[in-house]
C-alpha cells in the first residue's frame, strides 16, 4: 500500500513537473518575438522616434539592448519588405513601417560589415535571395524608364544596397549591369531619385576591388552628398582621403566630361602620391581630350620626385599623343 502510495505521489510530482516545463516552453515561444516590443506601437508598427534613435546609434558602433532583445530582428525586417504589396494602395503608416523597416535593415548591414559587435546580426539562415532578387526587380523597371512611386524608389534603394553589400550574384546587379543600367537610364530620361543614387552609391563601393572594405566605412559619409555625377566631382573636395579616392576611382569607369578641371586641381593641390597616382590613372580614361593639359603635366613631370608619379605622368602624356 505504501508502495503504491509512493509511486502516486511520484507520478504526480512528474506529471507536475513535465506540465510546468511544457508551460515555459509554450510561454516562451508565445512571448519571445523576432523583435523587441519597445519598437513597436500598440499596431504592431515600428516606433518612427525609437528607430531613427536605433539607427543613430548603429552608425556610430554602439549595439544598443533593443538589439539584444531582438533575436531574430533581420529575418523580421527582410519578411516585412517580402510580405509588402506594392501594387495596391498602402496606408500611410504601413508606408512610414515599410521605410523604416528598409533603413534599419540597411544600416544593420553595413555595420556588420565594419563592427565585430555586429557581424552576427544578419544570420546565414536567412533566406537573402528574395530581397535581392526584390531589388533586382525594381532597378529592371527602373532601367525601362518606368516611373516608381516614392515609397517604391526608397525602399528599392535600401534593398539593393543591402544586396551589393551582401555581394549578390544576381546578375543584374553586378558592377557592370549597374553601370550600363545608369547610362541606359538616362538615355530614356528614367526619372532619376533614390534608386539611381543608389546605383551610383553601390558603384562607388567598388565591391570587385581590395578596397571595398575601405570604401563601405565611408558609406554613411558619402551616401547623403552623392546624388549624380555632378555630386561625384564636388567629392573631390571632400576633407578625408578615402572618400577621394573612391571618388577618383569611379571617376576613372564614368569618365563625366566635367571631371578634368577638377581632376587637375585635386593633382595640383595633393601631396598624397595616393591620390595624384589615382587622379593620373582616371585622367588617362579621356585621352586626346587632355591636350590643353599636356604643358601642365609636362611641369608635373618635370618638379615630382616620385618615381611612380613620374611613370604615370609619361603614360597619361602619352595617350594625350594617341599613343
Amino acid at each position: 500500500m505504501m508502495k503504491s502510495k509512493i509511486k502516486l505521489r511520484l507520478f504526480v510530482v512528474g506529471s507536475l513537473t513535465v506540465l510546468c516545463a511544457l508551460t515555459i516552453i509554450v510561454t516562451l515561444l508565445f512571448f519571445t518575438t523576432p523583435i523587441s516590443r519597445s519598437l513597436l506601437d500598440s499596431d504592431g508598427y515600428l516606433r518612427p522616434q525609437k528607430i531613427e534613435t536605433l539607427i543613430s546609434a548603429i552608425k556610430n558602433g554602439k549595439y544598443p539592448p533593443e538589439l539584444t532583445d531582438s533575436p531574430d530582428i533581420a529575418r523580421y525586417l527582410m519578411d516585412t519588405l517580402y510580405d509588402a504589396n506594392f501594387n495596391q494602395m498602402i496606408p500611410p503608416q504601413l508606408a512610414q513601417h515599410l521605410t523604416l523597416s528598409s533603413d534599419l535593415l540597411l544600416q544593420l548591414t553595413i555595420a556588420s560589415k565594419n563592427y565585430a559587435e555586429f557581424s552576427t546580426i544578419l544570420s546565414s539562415k536567412i533566406d537573402r535571395y528574395d530581397s535581392h532578387q526584390q531589388a533586382a526587380n525594381f532597378v529592371k523597371l527602373f532601367s525601362t524608364g518606368q516611373k516608381l512611386s516614392f515609397l517604391e524608389d526608397s525602399i528599392a534603394a535600401n534593398l539593393l544596397l543591402f544586396a551589393v553589400l551582401d555581394n549578390s550574384e544576381i546578375k543584374l546587379l553586378s558592377d557592370e549591369s549597374l553601370s550600363q543600367i545608369y547610362v541606359n537610364a538616362k538615355k530614356v530620361k528614367a526619372p532619376f531619385g533614390s534608386l539611381s543614387s543608389a546605383i551610383l552609391m553601390s558603384q562607388w563601393l567598388n565591391r570587385s576591388t581590395v578596397n571595398f572594405n575601405r570604401n563601405i566605412k565611408k558609406i554613411n559619409v558619402v551616401m547623403p552628398l552623392l546624388n549624380t555625377s555632378t555630386d561625384l566631382v564636388r567629392l573631390l573636395n571632400h576633407r578625408d582621403q578615402d572618400v577621394i579616392l573612391g571618388s577618383i576611382n569611379l571617376i576613372e569607369k564614368m569618365t563625366p566630361k566635367h571631371a578634368i578641371p577638377a581632376l587637375r586641381y585635386t593633382l595640383l593641390n595633393s601631396s598624397d602620391e595616393n591620390v595624384q597616382i589615382a587622379t593620373l590613372a582616371a585622367m588617362a580614361e579621356y585621352g586626346t581630350a587632355l591636350r590643353p593639359h599636356a604643358k601642365y603635366l609636362k611641369g608635373l613631370l618635370r618638379r615630382s620626385s616620385s618615381q611612380s608619379v613620374k611613370k604615370k605622368v609619361q603614360t597619361v602624356l602619352q595617350t594625350i599623343n594617341g599613343y
